[in-house]
């Protein structure tokens, strides 16, 4: 006769022998080689099997393994070789870090899963100027652009303002009316200019974005992933006009066609906060707090020197308050581990654009 301790012992043997995987889950794959696209960061999580020559540290902070397989913490995929710290646990929906120079994914979660984005959005809003609004608009600014919900860039109806200060307004304070002039500036109006956008974020391999305006406010059917992002701030950081825009520190000018101009504040917070950052926050009530950044970290080099690393990091869906520390913690943490890192992916960089 079975006894009910028998009984009990055998129930939690089978539930532990059926429970699936999850944290500390070990993927086993061939080295990383060749270029990865969107899809090939999709299936970083994808598969899991047994464990292999991968170890946990204590309280799970450390990890060692000899680079063969890629490993799943947290809903985070890196691919550590020898001793490595994991990555520190944020906040965030999705995250992903990009070694700057090379494109190759140093770790991420949920890179290619569709969210909103909010102003990051204005990234490609400034790509697609670029290309296609002249250096000075002929018409004049549109009701409707100028009064948009946040017109943080102050910019009136009925002016004229070159792209250049359309571009400082939309990217250093935000500003959704600079945003939408720059679209209103189209010759060919700001639906081809939505057009473009799209089209522009395709041809970067962002292929899993859409917009459907300039400004990043919340519309049905507008998002994209933090891999995606992280193509369209490389391809911005490859423009210098852009670049330059995007590590201001301080405060930019918007003048009209009438002369009259105004200050703009730099209102990325990472930027204002740490030297040597360039990039782009946004929020949204549906996003919670976005940020793109490429930024650069000295850490020791283990002669007793330091030595510069840089990285860009998308996070998207942080917590208020919570967006420009945990974007550092990881940029911190990607900058001191670079040498064991192994890439889980690649991202084609971007030429450097006059």
């Amino acid at each position: 006769m079975i006894r009910p301790l028998q009984v009990l012992v055998l129930w939690m043997v089978t539930v532990l022998l059926v429970l699936p995987a999850t944290e500390g889950t070990v993927v086993r794959t061939a080295p990383a080689t060749g270029t990865a696209d969107s899809a090939d960061v999709a299936t970083m999580s994808a598969r899991t099997a047994a464990s292999g020559p991968t170890q946990l540290g204590p309280k799970r902070r450390w990890v060692t393994s000899d680079g063969t397989a890629r490993f799943r913490h947290r809903g985070a995929v890196v691919r550590p070789a020898g001793l490595t710290a994991l990555p520190p646990r944020v906040r965030m929906r999705s995250w992903i870090v990009v070694d700057s120079a090379t494109g190759e994914v140093l770790g991420h979660k949920l890179a290619n899963q569709r969210l909103p984005v909010a102003s990051l959005t204005k990234l490609l809003t400034a790509i697609t100027a670029l290309d296609r609004v002249p250096a000075r608009p002929v018409t004049k600014v549109p009701r409707w652009a100028a009064r948009q919900t946040c017109s943080c860039a102050g910019i009136k109806p009925g002016r004229r303002y070159d792209r250049r200060s359309l571009l400082t307004g939309a990217l250093l304070t935000s500003g959704n009316d600079a945003a939408e002039a720059l679209a209103a500036a189209d010759p060919a109006g700001r639906w081809a200019f939505y057009d473009a956008m799209n089209a522009a974020a395709f041809a970067l391999g962002a292929t899993r974005t859409h917009v459907a305006n300039a400004s990043g406010l919340t519309v049905p059917g507008a998002h994209s992933t933090a891999a995606d992002m992280a193509r369209v701030l490389d391809a911005a950081m490859a423009r210098p006009a852009l670049a330059r825009l995007l590590g201001t520190r301080g405060s930019g000018v918007v003048r009209n066609g009438a002369g009259k101009a105004h200050r703009v504040q730099q209102k990325t917070h990472y930027v204002q906060t740490y030297a040597g950052a360039a990039g782009k926050s946004g929020y949204t009530s549906a996003s919670l707090n976005t940020l793109a950044v490429r930024t650069t970290i000295a850490v020791p080099d283990g002669a007793g020197g330091v030595v510069e690393r840089t990285v860009d990091v998308v996070t998207l869906g942080a917590p208020g308050g919570y967006s420009t520390t945990g974007t550092r913690a990881l940029a911190t943490w990607a900058a001191t581990w670079r040498d064991q890192l192994l890439p889980v992916g690649r991202l084609p960089r971007a030429a450097v654009s006059p």
